[in-house]
């Protein structure tokens, strides 16, 4: 795709930041590339029925060719994602938060966020948000906007403690909508 920034050019200027977690655990916060699929691919194995069910509406078991090169090969413009990668245990992708423009309204971008289920309830969700939140704002995003099962309590409480909005949608979805930047509850000091 035309636009992909290289390696070398995305690590120079999105830098990668080593996070502790509430629990002590440490991970690498940097932005996901095209040498990430097999990372994608494991934290999908890792992550319960029940939580592939709420971020995917299915209990999906993989990836095809095409989907992991989507996930991984991004222009961090138009399609960013920020990826967590464990400290304590060696090639474990443990998080993905990511945002996709939407072309009819290129101030908002649809908002997603994975994390494994050892690594829920510790911060690195919020964490990751904040990340995509200041990559957004640097690229001219006013909002990001996504649809979560209602029953997701986990995703529902951080995005209205992050200042998020929600409102009833079509179907079993509720519509949250993330302005940015974020606020003083959504800063990244």
């Amino acid at each position: 795709m035309a636009g992909h920034m290289n390696t070398e050019t995305v690590l120079n200027r999105w830098k990668p930041v080593e996070v502790t977690l509430q629990d002590g655990c440490r991970v690498l916060v940097r932005p996901v590339l095209p040498k990430d699929k097999a990372l994608i691919e494991a934290g999908l194995s890792r992550l319960s029925e029940r939580s592939r069910y709420l971020r995917f509406r299915s209990s999906r078991s993989g990836f095809s060719k095409q989907e992991l090169e989507y996930l991984t090969e991004l222009d961090y413009d138009t399609h960013f994602a920020w990826g967590a990668e464990s400290l304590e245990e060696p090639k474990a992708g443990v998080a993905v938060a990511r945002y996709v423009r939407d072309p009819e309204d290129p101030v908002a971008a649809e908002v997603a966020v994975t994390v494994v289920d050892e690594y829920q309830g510790l911060g690195l969700g919020e964490t990751l948000i904040r990340f995509l939140a200041v990559s957004a704002s640097i690229n001219k995003i006013e909002r990001l906007v996504g649809e979560v099962l209602p029953e997701n309590d986990g995703a529902m409480k951080l995005f209205r403690r992050l200042g998020g909005e929600t409102s009833e949608t079509a179907g079993a979805f509720q519509r949250i909508a993330l302005p940015l930047p974020l606020g003083a509850a959504g800063c990244l000091a």
